[in-house]
């Protein structure tokens, strides 16, 4: 199942867990680069693991949201540009529809 992960859904948890690891690593407060690993990944999350240079460490749960398809998604909400279009006009028909009874209303009276 494709998981999501900063706008782009990959085929696999793995692949997701692997774009995000493969990221520029960040900075502790010593500006000494913290390096990102993963202890375990499984269902649709991760845990994330973060050493910073003074030893320390700590695990983050990481959860990768599934997408339908792979490739970029321009969207967060799930619908698909179809969707939205047909959303659309179907509100313009409603809004067409009471107008139209508001014009046959008032040629009635």
């Amino acid at each position: 199942m494709p998981n999501l992960f900063d706008g782009y859904c990959y085929a696999s948890l793995t692949e997701a867990a692997n774009a995000e690891i493969s990221r520029p690593a960040s900075a502790d407060l010593t500006g000494s680069a913290v390096p990102v690993s993963f202890s375990s990944v499984g269902g649709d999350a991760g845990t994330l693991t973060f050493n910073a240079s003074d030893g320390t460490s700590f695990s983050l749960l990481r959860v990768y949201p599934s997408c339908a398809q792979v490739g970029y998604q321009h969207n967060l909400t799930g619908l698909s540009l179809v969707d939205v279009e047909y959303s659309s006009w179907m509100v313009v028909a409603v809004w067409a529809s009471v107008w139209a009874l508001k014009v046959l209303w008032k040629k009635a009276l």
